[in-house]
């Protein structure tokens, strides 16, 4: 479901929660039964989603700016918001790489190869 965790980071909560109504609301006033089937389910995967707590901003990472500034000598900045996106969009891909372990090991893998690209 990486694509639905990408639509709900997108989307904000209030905005998921608003446009899942509002589609339902839709279907039921147009009489679309196959359709509103279809919005029922995608609303139970948001619920699972939020019941799993996947991380859908950075702040909700197991890792933050200043625990990769000290394990990669990194300072703030540019960079580092980069490599923080970067392991984001890892985490939406693959919400069990969310760990301080595996964060901060693909966190060296990408900047080691931001840094012979450089």
């Amino acid at each position: 479901d990486a694509a639905l965790r990408r639509w709900m980071r997108d989307t904000t909560e209030a905005g998921v929660d608003d446009a899942l109504a509002l589609a339902a609301a839709c279907c039921d006033a147009g009489g679309e039964a196959a359709r509103r089937a279809a919005i029922d389910s995608v609303a139970r995967r948001v619920a699972a989603q939020r019941q799993a707590g996947v991380a859908l901003t950075p702040r909700a990472l197991a890792v933050d700016g200043a625990a990769l500034m000290g394990a990669l000598g990194l300072p703030p900045g540019k960079a580092l918001g980069s490599l923080m996106a970067a392991l984001l969009e890892a985490v939406l891909d693959e919400p069990a790489r969310n760990t301080p372990e595996a964060l901060l090991a693909l966190a060296r893998t990408l900047h080691a190869q931001s840094s012979q690209g450089a």
